[in-house]
């Protein structure tokens, strides 16, 4: 007999079942960029690009700070190679842009050496 307890209870496992399906569809993203960080990485890499190789040989890491966020462009390694001191390997160099939060530009940057 239909009851309005096992109503809802179908209602939630409908719910519950949609919500992995969905799930299940983010978890087949390789990567992602948090929203709040992709306008400062922008900014940085419009000035990587016009020095460095592929940005596909690179790691993006990110570091909040209270005035600036810190962007720094790490090369991966390539196959057989060895981490050296300095952050550069045959794909490319390492590289820290600041990224002023207020203004939106480039305070300064360094090739790691």
């Amino acid at each position: 007999t239909f009851t309005h307890k096992s109503h809802v209870k179908n209602i939630e496992e409908k719910k519950e079942i949609k919500k992995k399906k969905i799930m299940e569809k983010v978890r087949k993203f390789d990567d992602e960029i948090s929203g709040k960080y992709f306008r400062y990485t922008t900014i940085a890499y419009i000035d990587f690009e016009k020095k460095q190789k592929n940005i596909e040989d690179f790691k993006i890491l990110i570091r909040d700070d209270n005035q600036q966020v810190e962007i720094i462009f790490m090369p991966n390694l390539a196959p057989g190679e060895h981490q050296s001191l300095g952050g550069e390997t045959s794909l490319g160099y390492a590289v820290t842009y600041f990224i002023s939060k207020k203004d939106y530009i480039i305070i300064r940057s360094y090739r790691h050496r």
